[in-house]
């Protein structure tokens, strides 16, 4: 059915009282005014901006349709142009790029003046070297230096870092790090163009990481992680690919191949993402460059059919040879592996010397980059204070201390993380904190047994929940225990010797009630057992569970007329809940809300009860005995 169209006069559908001529209806109109051409084009201009590839694409569509519109002025389609010219740099697509900038007529610019001529000048050269035409680029841009000097600081930097490029890419390091150096001392203090410093910070570390001494590199490498946490920080992408690729190749030179793996993969990673194919392929060539090298002839072979791809459909005569070049390179030295009889691909001899393999070796890095979904933020305040506490009375506090802690919100957490630093990468661990997921899932259960209490499902949840969370949780102390004792080198004692000596076997050969007894001796001393009442109802749970769970047929139950004496597994609900009122058999009489809100509460005491058991034996352990 169609909505209603409001009327001028109609009650403004906002509420609030007034007429909608009087209200909302001038900010409707502009809502849904449609924009015009020169809106349009700069909307497209700034969304080629985004370091999304999809979104680049769509700028450069939306551009070019923008363009075939007939009766445009001269002035817009020289704007229009310049524009579209932009976006296809963004995309890599230089040669189109070029094209386009041809089409651009400075002469009916309302504003013909140097800052226009230098733009040009400016967009042509970078596209020139992008396409391998490094001395037509430099001539370009160098008959514009000059107007430098009618711009202001700000705007200096910004063109100042892409300038410096393409006399890089020229071969003239000179003058590239005069410009570089020019542009970083024009956008400093200016904090509101951090990317671009940063990219001119990288830059110069690029070039200090060059000079071939310990020093100059230190330096070098000091100034890129400035570079890249700035880049990082704003979500700077481009640069950011920018600058795994300098690591790389320069780690590549130190022969740490690790580290160079790791930093052109990150490298590649980002460029597949933000849309620039020129700079793609460029990434695709480093690391199938290192492969070669590395013996991974069939993954470098793979890479560089990629990049020639990329290449060809760029128009890019400068990359397709270059790719052409190094396919001959990868076939020549696989080749020459043959006859040298040496091995390729994951069973090669690392070039590292290390005497192992590239797959146990420097190829652990070789993987592609995960973002893992949690950052580091830091030590948590209660386990900072643990760790003053347990020192301060001469206790050496162990990471058991910070797993067995009294905390808020510990049902929150999924997991815990082993991180192990690599040569420029991570590996990382994870082990699933099930307790907590169990503890989570029972609550849930059980509110919504609260919820519909005629139901039997939420409650037979609750229950086995419950008692899957007491379960994980003393496997997880044993593993715990074991680990630390074999970092730590706690004491273990009165724990059972076959727990230490496989902790896994233990935790599947042993019964619930028994582990807990075991490891509450051990660990929590004159602090166990716990109170006789909690132990019983704990005792209880787990019983409850093994009926429903381990569910035995031996005949039906009679249910009428009513047995005079009850079932006995009815015996196990607590005193304190009674079963439900129905002429059922024993299950359907168990499985109440109540019992699965008792279920919970247990478990929950159970876990604060340990924990604070364990915590007061560590306090004891720290004063002095009494003879």
């Amino acid at each position: 059915m169609a909505q209603k169209k409001t009327g001028r006069n109609d009650l403004c559908p906002c509420g609030s009282g007034k007429k909608y001529k009087h209200c909302c209806l001038d900010k409707d109109a502009a809502t849904h005014r449609e924009l015009s051409w020169d809106d349009k084009v700069h909307e497209a201009g700034m969304l080629a901006l985004e370091p999304d590839k999809a979104k680049v694409d769509l700028a450069v569509e939306q551009l070019a349709e923008l363009l075939k519109i007939p009766n445009l002025t001269p002035q817009q389609t020289s704007q229009g142009y310049s524009t579209y010219a932009q976006a296809l740099q963004k995309k890599g697509e230089h040669s189109l790029a070029l094209e386009a900038l041809d089409k651009v007529n400075l002469e009916v610019e309302s504003k013909h003046d140097s800052k226009a001529a230098f733009y040009l000048a400016f967009q042509r050269a970078s596209s020139l070297s992008a396409n391998g035409k490094h001395d037509e680029a430099c001539k370009t841009i160098a008959g514009q230096i000059n107007q430098l000097k009618i711009f202001s600081k700000r705007e200096q930097g910004l063109v100042l870092v892409e300038i410096g490029k393409v006399f890089a890419q020229a071969g003239k390091t000179k003058e590239a790090r005069s410009f570089w150096e020019q542009g970083l001392h024009a956008l400093e203090g200016n904090k509101s163009e951090i990317g671009h410093y940063a990219g001119l910070l990288a830059n110069l570390a690029s070039l200090k990481l060059k000079e071939g001494n310990e020093q100059s590199e230190a330096q070098g490498i000091q100034m890129m992680d400035r570079a890249m946490e700035m880049k990082t920080s704003i979500g700077d992408l481009y640069g950011l690919a920018n600058s795994y690729d300098m690591l790389g190749h320069f780690y590549t030179r130190s022969h740490r191949f690790e580290r160079a793996i790791a930093n052109f993969r990150q490298g590649l990673a980002l460029s597949r993402q933000i849309g620039d194919q020129h700079g793609l392929a460029q990434a695709l060539i480093n690391l199938s460059g290192l492969y070669c090298m590395m013996r991974q002839v069939g993954q470098a072979r793979q890479l560089m059919k990629e990049a020639k791809s990329l290449a060809i459909k760029l128009h890019n005569e400068h990359l397709i040879q270059g790719c052409d070049q190094n396919l001959q390179n990868i076939e020549l030295n696989a080749r020459d592996f043959g006859l040298k009889g040496e091995a390729v691909g994951a069973k090669a001899k690392c070039i590292c010397d290390s005497g192992k393999t590239y797959e146990e070796c420097c190829g652990r890095a070789d993987f592609e980059p995960i973002n893992l979904p949690w950052s580091f933020g830091g030590a948590s305040f209660d386990a900072q204070q643990i760790y003053a506490d347990l020192s301060a009375a001469g206790v050496k506090p162990t990471r058991l201390d910070l797993f067995l802690r009294v905390a808020p919100h510990q049902e929150q957490r999924n997991a815990w993380f082993k991180v192990m630093p690599q040569d420029g990468w991570h590996e990382v661990h994870e082990l699933p904190d099930l307790a907590s997921i169990h503890l989570r899932a029972a609550k849930e259960a059980a509110d919504k047994a609260k919820h519909f209490p005629n139901t039997y499902e939420s409650p037979l949840a609750a229950l086995i929940l419950s008692a899957c969370v007491l379960e994980a949780f003393i496997n997880q102390v044993i593993f715990f225990v074991v680990e630390v004792h074999r970092t730590d080198g706690i004491d273990v004692s009165r724990l059972p010797k076959e727990l230490i000596s496989d902790c896994h076997l233990y935790q599947r050969t042993n019964e619930l009630t028994q582990k807990w007894d075991a490891v509450g001796k051990a660990l929590c001393h004159a602090k166990w057992p716990l109170s006789s009442d909690l132990w019983a109802d704990f005792k209880r749970l787990v019983a409850m569970r093994n009926e429903f769970v381990h569910f035995k047929l031996a005949e039906y139950e009679q249910i009428i007329p009513p047995p005079k004496r009850p079932s006995k597994a009815i015996g196990l609900l607590p005193p304190t809940i009674q079963p439900r009122q129905v002429h059922q058999s024993w299950a359907f009489k168990v499985l109440s809300s109540e019992m699965a809100e008792w279920a919970v509460k247990i478990t929950e005491q159970m876990l604060y009860e340990f924990r604070s058991a364990y915590t007061e034996t560590r306090k004891l352990d720290s004063k002095p005995k009494t003879t």
